[in-house]
């Protein structure tokens, strides 16, 4: 089983700095949520993962069934009901090529969902657990 760890330092009470295999990165919240904007947000990370994620596996996946198709451009949102911490949707655009046909797109897409890892962690449950400093 591979399992991948990071830890978060925490740097304010709004604040962390994530390590993982030797890469560092500043998550902290705008000055309007009492940060001081020095890093992504934790949803606009999140995003990050995802877009990043979509992008890599949509090249594997296009590769592997030897689809012209490259990834022009990604894009994403996460739409938030206004003053609700619960995400409404997400959404992600790739722009291929128009040689590249719609049926062909879609399934890259629909195959794209099924081994984007953060498309599959997206679906599961977070396990919290603490213990006692």
């Amino acid at each position: 089983m591979d399992i991948e760890t990071a830890t978060a330092t925490p740097t304010s009470p709004v604040a962390v700095t994530v390590t993982a295999r030797g890469h560092s990165v500043v998550q902290d919240k705008p000055a309007a949520s009492g940060g001081k904007d020095a890093g992504f947000m934790a949803s606009e990370l999140l995003l990050a993962s995802l877009l990043a994620c979509q992008h890599s596996t949509f090249v594997k996946v296009a590769a592997k069934r030897r689809v012209e198709a490259r990834v022009l451009d990604v894009a994403g949102d996460l739409e938030f009901k206004d003053g609700d911490i619960a995400a409404l949707r997400v959404r992600f655009r790739l722009a291929v090529p128009a040689a590249v046909g719609d049926d062909a797109v879609a399934t890259l897409l629909r195959l794209t969902d099924k081994s984007c890892t953060i498309s599959q962690v997206l679906k599961l449950p977070v396990e919290a657990s603490f213990a006692r400093a």
